[in-house]
């Protein structure tokens, strides 16, 4: 028995010493022990960056960007700061480009005239939702580009009609501010597609002429531009004693909000051309195919001009009276001609073929 029994120590001997299996170490002590050489090895070889807090802080601050774009900026430029506002911008004109195609049907526009009141601009920019219209940022952005529209107005450059030239507005750059940089940068921080898509100005004699403004649907901001979704702007003159001038400018104001709540399209009857007349006429036998239409009823081209000609229009402000004749009493009250010579109403977004979504449909897609 003695010799069986050490022939089975030999083996189990021979069992504990020669095995191959790998010893049981405890999970815990060989999970820690990889947190530690891991810890340590980074510690020790570790390439990355550091980037001080600080330096994060004054990157936002000059930019606005987030966090982590602060951050990833100024690992990749060494924290070299001004690399660093470079790196934002490109990465700002890669996601602009790639926001380009989308349609900004919504937006706002901005509004303003000098202190003169002679010389006014209107301008629209446009977003993709009414929700980032209404924001801050965006509501800064389009007074800031308005009142550079003015600037460049007041310098004699060509900023709105008659060719509606956007070319040296979108260019305007000034110590303090970039027309195309602003776009940009609202449009990384946004996440929607943002476009200067018009401008408009109008002028008149500084020696006898005012210009009328307003705005409807205003937006609230503290600025020195208007914002709203429709805006008009009327150039009106007088030819009498200037010491009547304030007057002159209240009269052209309410000219103005008549032109944006009844939608003028010619100032003088002269103005409509036969074309024009056969537009209205195909318009109003179109309406008659309706089944509720009074079959009656005429085209009549008196009816037309009283509907679309500012001068023949009711001036709603003065009861039934027409603006033509309003503009003949006024004038007879301040003894000088009043007159007006130009109007122009924008509407945001007119024109702009919105993209209908089914949102059943697009639900439908992401979860597939």
């Amino acid at each position: 028995m003695s010799l069986l029994s050490n022939l089975i120590g030999k083996n189990q001997f021979r069992k504990l010493s020669f095995s191959t299996e790998k010893p049981s170490f405890s999970p815990n002590f060989s999970f820690q022990g990889k947190i530690k050489i891991n810890e340590w090895k980074k510690r020790s070889y570790s390439t990355e960056v550091k980037v001080p807090i600080e330096s994060i802080k004054q990157l936002r601050q000059r930019t606005l960007a987030g966090y982590s774009d602060c951050k990833a900026a100024l690992v990749a430029e060494q924290n070299d700061l001004e690399k660093a506002v470079e790196w934002l911008k490109k990465k700002g004109s890669l996601k602009a480009a790639k926001k380009a195609d989308r349609v900004a049907a919504d937006g706002i526009l901005g509004l303003i005239t000098n202190k003169e009141r002679t010389k006014g601009v209107i301008t629209e920019l446009n977003c993709e939702t009414d929700f980032v219209s209404r924001g801050e940022r965006f509501s800064k952005l389009s007074s800031e580009i308005t009142e550079a529209a003015l600037l460049l107005n007041e310098e004699g450059k060509q900023v709105g009609t008659p060719n509606n030239t956007l070319d040296q507005l979108t260019q305007y750059n000034s110590s303090s501010f970039s027309v195309a940089d602003s776009i940009t940068d609202v449009i990384t921080k946004l996440g929607e597609n943002v476009k200067l898509r018009r401008s408009f100005s109008l002028s008149t004699d500084p020696q006898k002429g005012v210009i009328g403004s307003y705005v409807h649907r205003v937006q609230e901001f503290n600025s020195p531009a208007k914002l709203g979704k429709i805006a008009s702007l009327i150039a009106v003159e007088f030819e009498g004693d200037q010491k009547h001038r304030e007057n002159v400018i209240q009269l052209s104001n309410k000219l103005a909000t008549h032109v944006v709540g009844f939608n003028p399209q010619f100032l003088h009857s002269k103005d409509i051309t036969e074309k024009d007349f056969s537009a209205f006429e195909a318009a109003f036998n179109k309406e008659q195919q309706d089944k509720l239409a009074d079959k009656n009823k005429k085209f009549n081209k008196q009816r037309v001009i009283e509907d679309v000609v500012l001068l023949e229009q009711e001036f709603s402000l003065f009861g039934s009276k027409k603006v033509k004749d309003v503009l003949a009493e006024e004038s007879k009250k301040l003894g000088g001609n009043i007159s007006i010579t130009s109007f122009i109403k924008v509407t945001c977004g007119e024109g702009i073929e919105k993209k209908e979504e089914d949102f059943a449909k697009e639900v439908e897609k992401m979860i597939q």
